[in-house]
């Protein structure tokens, strides 16, 4: 399993200016997870100790308001990373703005809270072109890279 979960990392794009040591020690603390669509993989206002990666699939993200309107933000692909770069500066546990749901059947990587270094992740993901967007969120404001 645990050479299966480290070939798998090798091969997503945003792994690939890692070293081998380094994709081994995240692989060790990283779950793949497969969902259908009209599954949530969280609500606004949910507390998160992962990173989420769409391996494959898309996921929306929306609001609602207090008449029970669904309110569409935006939607992410394959090859993109979700997390809140302001709650991962403070601390590892990310604070959900809004509600994301799968569009169609996925498969998500969950990278764990653990001994993974902020500046590594972060220049990982700023080298990397290859993927089709990064998102980082700030509450109210999206930076597409």
């Amino acid at each position: 399993m645990a050479n299966e979960q480290f070939l798998l990392l090798q091969s997503l794009p945003l792994f690939h200016s890692l070293e081998e040591e380094d994709i081994h020690t995240i692989a060790s603390f990283c779950t793949v997870h497969h969902h259908k669509a009209g599954d949530v993989l969280f609500y606004e206002k949910d507390s998160k100790d992962a990173i989420f990666y769409i391996i494959s699939g898309s996921v929306k993200f929306y609001k609602v308001d207090r008449f029970d309107n669904e309110i569409f933000l935006y939607k992410l692909y394959s090859n993109s990373l979700i997390f809140n770069v302001s709650k991962l500066i403070d601390s590892f546990f990310i604070s959900c703005y809004a509600n994301a749901e799968f569009l169609e059947d996925s498969t998500i990587l969950h990278i764990k809270k653990h001994s993974v270094s902020r500046d590594d992740l972060c220049q990982s993901t700023v080298n990397e072109k290859n993927f089709r967007r990064v998102i980082f969120y700030d509450s109210t404001n999206a930076v597409y890279y």
